[in-house]
């Protein structure tokens, strides 16, 4: 095992020995023997372990046996109790999903705290088997079915190609001392109902299910690393960059296909019910998720980073908002497409930045003085809920100078017997 662990490692490139790993040991026969391997081939290494006081003194007991290993092989320890509120949580609540929180959260912030750049788990070739029963099991897609890799982000699963029996027989020929959780035989977890009734039953049907469930979770990844790689394609194609936010026009492809609609927006925090709403619905609808906000808007779906709604009012001067110009000493090229221009003698008072409200009015310059309102100008003009939410007033002494980044207000546009000019870029 010690040479097979070493190749494994060397040709999946996980880390080497310019690395500094954190290690999360439980204490159980899997992490120690993790530890003993990482040892023996002199990697650079920390250890993490994370103390949830659900079993007494076995909890103590795991911790004292990880904290004592470490003293052994002077290694540094990190320990992380959970509060009384975290354990009154892990009892209430689903408690493998909690403490997987709790743990790591803890795990990242040793590492934002210490010089560990990855994270090394002790998942072997059984918990793969046993994620991709648990996930059928649930529901889920192709990318669910083969979540444990030896690789994602900075986590490292070097034990992945040695299953439970190969860790038990290295524990035992190599005195490698480990705690048993007994919680881990208690059938009234899914997890361990699938390793200990399902998979042994399977085994004693046919003694190469490991070997076949293993070779199929690999043909699987295949066609997922293929899918993901052709799914990026197409989102380079549909997915466009405005700047602000991203634009994703629907075309007959993707109103054809609610399956590609989803897997492009997924990325954004959406699921297929919201997909599937999304897709059905009429222009101006909007869908958060934890990360991002989608608009459906006129044959397309807008898509920006979560953001509260900031309130703006503030005093600015007209060098804050574009360039002052002498129009009589200067040669001005007017472009009316990029710019706006402001007579700026034309205002007595201080200029005044806000967030546009429902009773605003002003007068386009379209319009010859003709007043409108604010709100009906940008629904004219089709302008999308985010560009809305994004337009600024300018204002003097209560009267509305220019609509940003569309307009100015007529009374104050430039004539030739305009001095001075504020141009302010529209974009």
């Amino acid at each position: 095992m010690y040479k097979d662990f070493y190749k494994y490692v060397i040709k999946h490139r996980l880390f080497d020995d310019n690395d500094r790993l954190l290690v999360a040991v439980s204490g159980g026969v899997d992490s120690m023997v993790l530890v003993h391997l990482l040892h023996y081939h002199g990697f650079n290494f920390e250890i993490a372990h994370i103390n949830y006081r659900l079993r007494g003194k076995e909890s103590n007991e795991d911790e004292a046996l990880v904290s004592s290993t470490c003293r052994k092989l002077d290694v540094p320890f990190h320990c992380y109790k959970v509060t009384d509120q975290e354990q009154a949580e892990l009892k209430l609540s689903n408690l493998q999903s909690k403490a997987r929180d709790i743990r790591y959260t803890f795990f990242d912030k040793v590492i934002q705290h210490t010089d560990c750049t990855l994270l090394l788990t002790a998942h072997h070739q059984d918990d793969k088997i046993e994620n991709f029963m648990l996930s059928a099991f649930r529901g889920t897609g192709l990318k669910g079915l083969v979540s444990l890799k030896s690789k994602h982000d900075n986590i490292r699963r070097p034990l992945l190609y040695s299953n439970k029996n190969d860790i038990l027989e290295f524990a035992k020929t190599h005195a490698v001392t480990y705690r048993k959780d007994l919680s881990n035989y208690s059938l009234d977890y899914q997890r361990n109902f699938i390793r200990h009734d399902i998979i042994p039953r399977l085994i004693a049907r046919d003694h190469g299910f490991r070997h076949k469930a293993s070779t199929t979770i690999s043909n699987l990844t295949k066609d997922h690393l293929l899918f993901q790689e052709l799914l990026d394609q197409k989102k380079q194609e549909l997915v466009k960059d405005q700047g602000k936010y991203l634009s994703l026009d629907l075309s007959t492809e993707l109103k054809q296909s609610a399956t590609l609609f989803f897997q492009i927006l997924r990325k954004y925090g959406l699921n297929a019910t919201q997909s599937k709403d999304l897709i059905d619905s009429t222009t101006g609808t909007l869908i958060k998720t934890e990360s991002h906000e989608l608009l459906k808007d006129r044959g397309r779906i807008l898509i920006r980073n979560k953001k509260p709604k900031i309130k703006i009012y503030s005093t600015i001067e007209p060098e804050d908002l574009g360039m002052v110009i002498n129009y009589q000493s200067h040669i001005l090229n007017i472009d009316f497409e990029q710019f706006i221009y402001i007579d700026n003698k034309s205002y007595k008072g201080s200029l005044i930045l806000r967030n546009w409200g429902n009773g605003d009015t002003f007068k386009p310059y379209g319009l010859g003085g003709a007043r409108k309102k604010v709100k009906d100008y940008l629904t004219d003009k089709k302008v999308n809920r985010f560009d809305k939410e994004d337009t600024l007033v300018l204002e003097s002494e209560k009267q509305i100078i220019a609509l940003l980044p569309y307009e100015v207000s007529y009374d104050y546009r430039i004539t030739d017997k305009t001095e001075q000019i504020l141009q302010i870029k529209k974009k």
